[in-house]
């Protein structure tokens, strides 16, 4: 649905590196999605569709790629898991965010062997370091509602012991509470789990009674 058809994206080789090259579906799909993203902020029905970001569909992107609705699904809920994306769904559209694009598509004139370093750095940390630099850093890691991704609440749900429906309600009432009242949060991983802990309160009160 994005109608940026002309000019070129940048591909720089370390993409090889990539956790997901070895895998044609994932990779076409990639690149596929760095070619629609949106490279400066627009609208689309009334609605801003920023830079790094595309709006498409299920159904139309299996049309554009030729891989099957289920495989897609799989794809994107990988992608999503391992921070490349995240994702809107609507009963109409789909809103997909390239998470990273500054660093794939840099418009600063930033060097690419710089951006491949600290890219490199980045993944390791937020995949492999849980330490306090880390933890007061979450702020801007989750300063954003939709960078709580699928296995973020897959964590919740397994620290604070609830099942992952809980999780999934809390964080759609979540986003219910913060678009009626309209609540901004400096954290939004904190304040889902704000949500959580009180909803397994009220759940134990009632078991209590």
């Amino acid at each position: 649905m994005n109608d940026e058809t002309t000019g070129w994206i940048k591909l720089h080789r370390s993409i090889l590196n990539w956790e997901w090259s070895a895998d044609p579906k994932m990779f076409s799909l990639f690149v596929h999605l760095l070619v629609m993203a949106n490279h400066e902020p627009g609208k689309w029905r009334g609605q801003d569709i920023l830079r790094g970001q595309t709006v498409t569909g299920l159904f139309s992107l299996s049309d554009e790629t030729g891989i099957s609705v289920q495989s897609l699904r799989t794809s994107l809920k990988k992608l999503e898991n391992t921070g490349e994306l995240t994702i809107k769904s609507t009963n109409k559209y789909t809103v997909i965010t390239i998470v990273k694009y500054e660093e794939y598509q840099p418009s600063n004139g930033q060097s690419t062997s710089k951006l491949t370093n600290h890219q490199q750095t980045t993944n390791k940390q937020l995949t492999t370091n849980k330490n306090k630099k880390n933890e007061k850093n979450e702020k801007n890691i989750y300063g954003n509602l939709e960078k709580i991704t699928l296995n973020d609440r897959e964590e919740i749900a397994k620290k604070y012991g609830v099942s992952l429906s809980i999780v999934e309600n809390e964080f759609e009432n979540l986003k219910l509470y913060c678009e009626a009242k309209g609540v901004v949060y400096k954290n939004y991983r904190s304040a889902l789990i704000n949500f959580v802990k009180n909803s397994r309160r009220q759940q134990s009160m009632v078991l209590s009674i």
